[in-house]
């Protein structure tokens, strides 16, 4: 997606083509996966975790997946996008990439990490 953005100094208003395939492709590509046969994969784990990460606030969880990690890694992805945004906006490699390290950096806090963690 960024790469898409990044394009219209070189395409222009052609990069909006792109941009579209990618949320099609966003839209459509969960239905190209099956349910999986198993649950107890780290992909579906870090899945169940975002669920309950979304549901703390109505649901009464264990101490376990009371954690602040994830507001953390959330709080660093939104600085990091904040970067990213103002280094498309303007054109900065630096910028741009320092936020998209960033973002991609809470990620890894929250669905992967903290999220898979706290399914064991």
């Amino acid at each position: 997606m960024v790469l898409a953005i990044w394009s219209r100094t070189w395409i222009g208003w052609w990069c909006l083509v792109p941009i579209a395939l990618l949320v099609v492709w966003l839209v459509i590509n969960p239905l190209f996966f099956e349910r999986p046969a198993s649950t107890r994969h780290w992909a579906s784990r870090s899945v169940f975790g975002e669920r309950i990460w979304v549901e703390r606030e109505r649901a009464s969880l264990p101490a376990s997946f009371r954690s602040t990690v994830p507001a953390v890694a959330q709080a660093i992805q939104v600085l990091g996008l904040v970067g990213l945004v103002v280094g498309l906006w303007v054109f900065d490699l630096a910028a741009t990439l320092g936020g998209l390290a960033v973002v991609g950096s809470g990620s890894a806090g929250t669905s992967t990490g903290w999220c898979c963690s706290s399914m064991r």
